[in-house]
């Protein structure tokens, strides 16, 4: 049986987020998207995912990312508008580092403890008042 498909429509139902697939063979079926605990995640309309049936229920496990920028050891969470399009991302870097950013601006954490914000202020832990 086909385990992958595209999200037709998608909703929040009951505190659930529920979805419409269209597997690969064509078949339209219900699944509720599942996430790590602590971690929502609502993908939109036309992402292909990959599924599971647990017992009578379909869950969405996950999504199948053609645009990945990662690499090994880090962690990334990105918010998309309704189109797809990145509009914000938060990564966890595999030196401990950390960067959000939008399209507006950026703050970046330094293995050191640095802070930077912008590129145009720069807090220094070491700095004494």
């Amino acid at each position: 049986m086909d385990m992958t498909g595209t999200i037709k429509e998608i909703k929040k139902e009951d505190g659930l987020i529920v979805a419409k697939v269209i597997s690969g063979t064509g078949a339209e079926i219900t699944a509720v998207v599942s996430s790590p605990s602590g971690v929502e995640s609502f993908p939109i309309v036309g992402d292909e995912v990959a599924y599971i049936k647990a017992g009578k229920t379909y869950l969405i496990i996950g999504s199948v990312r053609y645009d990945a920028e990662g690499e090994t050891g880090a962690q990334s969470l990105t918010a998309r508008n309704s189109t797809g399009a990145i509009i914000a991302r938060v990564r966890l870097f595999p030196d401990g580092s950390i960067k959000a950013w939008n399209d507006n601006g950026f703050f970046e954490l330094k293995t050191s403890g640095q802070v930077n914000i912008n590129g145009n202020f720069t807090v220094d832990p070491t700095a004494t008042p």
